[in-house]
């Protein structure tokens, strides 16, 4: 299975830091249902134990006639094939956690001089081969935007456009652990395939033809024109898709400059940038306006939503020794940075004195960064020593540095 690598995106802010700590486990748990691995529980009923193959005596001969039952339904179905490596998927929880078999079995096949992976369904006699996962990808990612974006335009004149793809899409089948006929006791309802069935031909018919196939999952980062309103992606747009299309976003980041809708898995959130007047700065803040859960299985989406008014919601007092930062409605919760721009420091003595001044960033005694005035193309903005702007998230203090 291929890891999904999550290209770090904006500022270095404290929720940023979170989503990736957050997805890197994520993925972390994916991949770990994804190994493989020849593994029987012991149970009482099942005979002696091997120790050394770590098989019970009726599960090893139960694996043994799983493998000789595919390789006759290669000879019989796919007679070019050759058996490399075969072994029964096993369903595992996280770390040390229960292991259980399942119907399927996963390896390696030589075909046509090549070897591959595969994933075979021993109770449908269905083969899923990796062969063709660029096809997938390719098929699967325009049909994930034009759903995306139906109904979305770029900018006020309402232009269509066309949404560029950063990196590389990660799109896969999601197979149900316990395939239809199943009677064994599973962890996980799916497991991810980067593979197509064996009989498909026409991929791009097959991608669009929801109810002929499995789930398609993907993880995409994509950007889009200045001024685009993605409020209207939101979680039941994400919902709708997942019932009508089959087709489920594990990680999703969509945004330009001012708006950005972030899903990971089931948590879908709507930030927007705004830029505001505070005292001698411009205030430019990330607000986190609308929170959200999908509820696959009931069919319905939670969550909460909030208006923000930076310059009300924020409190910067000028002292003795710098700034104090606090924000005075704690449920009102976002991440700004400060900017001086070229109008501010022009006019006023004091905000050009201001460039001048370095600071300690003071989020409490054992929390101190130094941070500077830096010229960018928007102005004059706060920088930390390690070249990254700062992003306020919580109440602090700046003090002058000598």
């Amino acid at each position: 299975m291929r890891i999904f690598q999550k290209r770090i995106l904006h500022e270095n802010t404290a929720p940023g830091i979170l989503r990736r700590i957050a997805a890197v486990l994520l993925v972390c748990a994916l991949f770990m249902t994804g190994c493989e691995f020849r593994y029987a529980e012991k149970k009482p009923d099942t005979g002696a134990y091997d120790r050394k193959n770590g098989t019970t005596q009726a599960a090893a001969g139960e694996a043994a006639a799983g493998e000789d039952a595919f390789a006759a339904w290669l000879r019989a179905h796919l007679p070019e094939a050759e058996p490399v490596r075969v072994s029964t998927y096993i369903d595992r929880y996280p770390g040390s956690g229960p292991k259980r078999e399942t119907d399927y079995l996963a390896g390696s096949i030589r075909l046509d001089g090549e070897e591959e992976a595969f994933f075979f369904d021993q109770i449908n006699k269905k083969l899923y081969l990796s062969d063709r996962a660029d096809e997938l990808a390719a098929c699967a990612v325009p049909y994930m935007t034009q759903l995306l974006f139906e109904g979305i335009s770029a900018g006020t004149a309402g232009e269509s456009f066309a949404p560029e793809i950063v990196g590389e899409p990660d799109v896969y089948l999601m197979i149900p652990t316990a395939p239809e006929g199943s009677n064994r006791k599973v962890i996980h309802e799916e497991t991810s395939v980067s593979m197509i069935p064996v009989e498909v031909q026409d991929v791009e018919a097959f991608v669009r033809t929801p109810k002929e196939r499995d789930m398609i999952a993907g993880r995409l980062q994509i950007r889009v024109p200045e001024g685009t309103d993605l409020s209207g992606i939101d979680a039941e747009k994400l919902l709708r898709i997942r019932q009508e299309n089959r087709i489920r976003f594990d990680e999703l980041e969509i945004w330009h400059s001012g708006q950005q809708v972030y899903c990971l898995w089931d948590e879908v959130s709507f930030e927007k940038t705004e830029d505001c007047d505070y005292g001698p700065f411009t205030l430019k803040a990330e607000l986190y306006t609308r929170q959200e859960e999908i509820n696959e299985k009931k069919g319905k989406t939670t969550g909460t939503s909030a208006e923000y008014d930076p310059s009300k919601d924020l409190a910067i007092v000028r002292t003795e020794d710098g700034f104090r930062i606090t924000y005075p409605d704690l449920k009102r919760r976002f991440t700004f940075r400060l900017l001086l721009t070229q109008e501010d420091f022009e006019d006023d003595p004091e905000v050009r004195k201001l460039i001048g001044e370095k600071y300690d960033w003071v989020l409490d005694d054992d929390w101190v960064e130094p941070v500077y005035w830096k010229e960018t193309d928007e102005g004059y903005c706060l920088y930390q020593e390690n070249d990254v702007k700062v992003s306020f998230f919580r109440d602090c203090e700046l003090r002058i540095r000598e």
